[in-house]
């Protein structure tokens, strides 16, 4: 049987992952910097998909029976990758956003297959980060999941975005504070104005206020949500 989810994510520190619900998913060792090129991170329990943007993406969850066919020529960006949910639960979300609350969806335990389409990406890199307020301008990202045997992860098709805007991007100053990259010296000072912000939002059993990036198994700026602005600088 296939079920199909729709789900809008924060694609905080321009990645979103896709993970082992019953394991750490720690990608801190898996993005090189042919894995910000491939905008694919790979662990055995854990995949960090890169995002054009670093604000809410559409993202679609396709869990299949087998196989599905391939359709590349309709996105623009595609990679696949194999993942060991051990237990056969699997989650979708924001590299900050608060594990137990995240997505998840039922798989075969063990070894899946997983392809990650993704499109609208010229228009959505254009408005950067008002992308997100329309249909139109929002990146879109697919991920497909069916039960595989273990084999290396490849690039179906890849984009490649003109002028090195990303880089550019990236260093340059946000409009909005909570994309702000922080420097290699600010980011372990505490008092730093370019420090990044967790994003305040209420969690289940806390009081109001308290960052929920803060209170999960992946920190701001911990080992499992690697900022992929260190791999370009």
């Amino acid at each position: 049987m296939t079920t199909t989810t729709e789900l809008t994510l924060f694609a905080d520190y321009f990645q979103i992952h896709v993970s082992d619900a019953d394991s750490d998913g720690d990608l801190s060792d898996a993005w090189t910097g042919q894995a910000a090129a491939d905008h694919l991170a790979v662990a055995p329990d854990a995949l960090g998909v890169g995002t054009a943007v670093n604000v809410n993406v559409s993202v679609t969850v396709v869990v299949l029976p087998q196989e599905p066919r391939h359709d590349s020529s309709e996105f623009d960006h595609v990679v696949e990758a194999g993942l060991d949910v051990s237990l056969g639960h699997l989650v979708v979300l924001g590299c900050t956003d608060y594990a137990p609350d995240a997505a998840t969806f039922e798989v075969p335990p063990g070894w899946n297959r997983v392809r990650v389409a993704r499109s609208n990406l010229a228009r959505a890199v254009q408005a950067d980060i008002d992308s997100d307020e329309s249909p139109e301008t929002t990146e879109q990202i697919r991920i497909q999941v069916w039960p595989a045997p273990e084999s290396p992860a490849k690039v179906i098709k890849r984009w490649s975005q003109p002028g090195d805007q990303c880089r550019d991007r990236q260093r340059s100053p946000r409009r909005d504070a909570r994309h702000a990259p922080p420097s290699s010296s600010s980011r372990g000072d505490p008092h730093s104005p370019h420090r990044p912000k967790a994003r305040v939002q209420p969690v289940r059993g806390l009081p109001a206020g308290t960052p929920r990036a803060r209170t999960g198994r992946r920190s701001l700026t911990g080992r499992r949500c690697l900022p992929r602005h260190q791999l370009d600088a």
